[in-house]
This record gives structure tokens, C-alpha cells and sequence, in this order.
């Protein structure tokens, strides 16, 4: 799995923090979105819905800060390795 380099935004403060970098599946988690559909509609987004995400290249989330990194897709090779990640971690409980 591809790792992902990004910066978190503190809520506060005008610029992000350093580089990180993190497993594809756990920087997903991180997006508002993605960690929505997983936690409360308990699906995994489509490979289209990913890749709108991670094209945005940032997810603010106000006053609780943010995260941000440079654009990118993923293949449908690395969607079904997110899909094998996602569905076998024990945080979630997803539909088929």
C-alpha cells in the first residue's frame, strides 16, 4: 500500500505542521468524509468518490483543524487493497 505525505492544520494556527507520512488506509481515516461514510453509513466509498477526495488535496474542518497534501488517484489495484484494509479493521462494521 502506498504511503501518503501530508500535513496536519491546527485549528488555530495559519500554517500546517510538518510532513508526516502515513499508509494510504490510515490517511484516509483522517477525511471527514471517508471516516464518515466508514463509521456511520458503514460503506466504503467508490473509487470515484476516493479520488474526488484525494484530488481536493485538503479537508478542513474549521475550528478542529485540518489536513493537507498534494493531489493524487489511486488505481482500482490500490481501491481494492483500501477495500481488503478497511474491511477487515476492527473499528468498522460495513455492509457488503
Amino acid at each position: 500500500m502506498r504511503d501518503v505525505r501530508f500535513k496536519s492544520r491546527p485549528a488555530p494556527a495559519p500554517t500546517a505542521g510538518p510532513w508526516q507520512h502515513a499508509p494510504l488506509d490510515e490517511f484516509a481515516l483522517r477525511l471527514s468524509p471517508i471516516n464518515y461514510a466508514l463509521t456511520v453509513q458503514h460503506v466504503v466509498p467508490s473509487l470515484d468518490d476516493l479520488n474526488r477526495e484525494f484530488m481536493k488535496g485538503i479537508n478542513d474542518k474549521g475550528m478542529s483543524g485540518g489536513t493537507e497534501w498534494k493531489p493524487f488517484t489511486i488505481t482500482q489495484e490500490e481501491y481494492s487493497e483500501l477495500c481488503d484494509a478497511f474491511a477487515t479493521h476492527p473499528r468498522f462494521t460495513l455492509r457488503a
